[in-house]
């Protein structure tokens, strides 16, 4: 089970909550907390109750960041009350286009490359011309001008048409690299870091051919789609028995939850997953340097708080501060959510960048030239940041900061 209703039953109401939510810190409603959720969802249960408006908006901009489960004091996981809000509600109104592109899209990696190319095929200069008008004149949605803004276009091709048909390790050990979306299509080159890291540690690397983590689909409610694509990526590193490493911090995190979608049959699989800073950080590493910069860290959510227990905070700052040259600085409320969540910042654009508002004004507080963080879609959005509000500062996945000390110590 994903969700027990006997969760809602801890509730006290105490309102810890609040203060701890992104959301809530600007709505000031009290729908938008973990309490309003947790009523919901009681609703929701009830015989005879269907959802309004307000309700499904309610359950629609929750982050699902666990900010409110970290100050919960019975540790209610009020990210599974929302997806559970959210099956609930697509029962009810199902939105059939959006199911039709979970379903046909993220089962089948073949045909996302496809459709992937013909967005970057839309994305050419004649299409970028009418976008750019269409814009300044404000004739797109709001979502999709920030969709516009944010979204690179990688020179170079997405990451696997970089690496092409790498000769894959023989055996069955090795480390087995998770090629997530993000790092596929929107962050190759901090894909390709990754990797070099990884080669540089020793380890034969096989590059797998699996599908989307599920993240996307279990997240808007479309549970039986999120465990079907579980269950064919469990095959795909069936054969294989070495860690299962991904620098994509989401989909660290939900591939350790298969269990949860799956039973027993997914525990060996969670067991052998690994967050990229999870996996370097248990390595021996040699001494590096860099020349002299200063860095600050941003914690993605899906590393900090869902990924605690394994040393999501720690382990990264550890990367960093032991890297000579670095004058490392924290960043104020280093886990506070950067407001990317996925595709929320394009679903919810005027929140998404309140919120990403505080943290570039928390970045300029450290005077820091570099900013790090684990996950492409924290990336994505902290970098979109950057340039918006023009500050001196270079974003990059902690995997580009330890792929520079390569080159640092090549060049010795």
């Amino acid at each position: 089970m994903i969700f027990r209703p006997e969760q809602l039953q801890n509730c006290n109401a105490c309102g810890f909550c609040q203060a701890a939510c992104p959301v809530y810190r600007i709505t000031r409603h009290e729908g938008s907390s973990a309490r309003g959720h947790h009523a919901h969802l009681k609703a929701l249960l009830a015989d005879g109750v269907r959802s309004d408006r307000r309700m499904a908006s309610h359950f629609a901009e929750c982050l699902t960041c666990r900010a409110c489960t970290a100050n919960c004091p019975p540790g209610i996981q009020t990210d599974r009350v929302v997806v559970e809000g959210r099956s609930r509600l697509l029962a009810q109104r199902s939105p059939r286009l959006e199911r039709f592109l979970l379903r046909c899209l993220l089962t089948d990696s073949r045909r996302l490359r496809r459709w992937m190319q013909l967005l970057r095929f839309g994305s050419g200069a004649p299409a970028n011309l009418m976008l750019s008008l269409l814009h300044k004149l404000a004739l797109l949605p709001t979502g999709l001008r920030r969709a516009c803004d944010m979204l690179p276009r990688p020179k170079g091709g997405f990451l696997y048409e970089r690496l092409g048909r790498p000769p894959q390790p023989a055996g069955k050990e090795g480390i087995s690299y998770f090629l997530s979306c993000g790092m596929n299509y929107l962050q190759p080159d901090a894909g390709e870091a990754s990797l070099r890291v990884l080669r540089a540690l020793g380890g034969e690397v096989r590059i797998a051919e699996n599908l989307c983590c599920g993240l996307p689909a279990y997240v808007v409610g479309e549970i039986e789609i999120a465990r079907r694509i579980a269950s064919q990526n469990l095959a795909v590193f069936s054969e294989h028995k070495g860690p299962i490493v991904s620098d994509c911090a989401s989909c660290s995190s939900f591939l350790k939850q298969y269990p949860a979608l799956l039973g027993e049959e997914a525990l060996e699989f969670s067991t052998r997953v690994r967050d990229f800073t999870e996996f370097v950080a248990e390595q021996e590493r040699p001494k590096s340097s860099l020349a002299p910069r200063i860095v600050t860290y941003h914690d993605p959510c899906h590393l900090s708080r869902y990924q605690a227990a394994c040393g999501g905070r720690a382990q990264p700052r550890r990367l960093l501060k032991e890297i000579e040259g670095v004058e490392y600085r924290e960043l104020p409320e280093a886990d506070w959510c950067c407001g990317g969540a996925g595709t929320y910042a394009l679903r919810h654009p005027r929140l998404s960048l309140q919120i990403l508002e505080r943290k570039m004004n928390n970045l300029r507080l450290t005077g820091a030239d570099t900013l790090a963080t684990a996950c492409p879609g924290c990336l994505l959005q902290l970098q979109y940041g950057v340039r918006k509000w023009k500050l001196p500062v270079q974003v990059l996945h902690i995997s580009q900061i330890l792929a520079q000390t390569l080159d640092e110590r090549n060049s010795e």
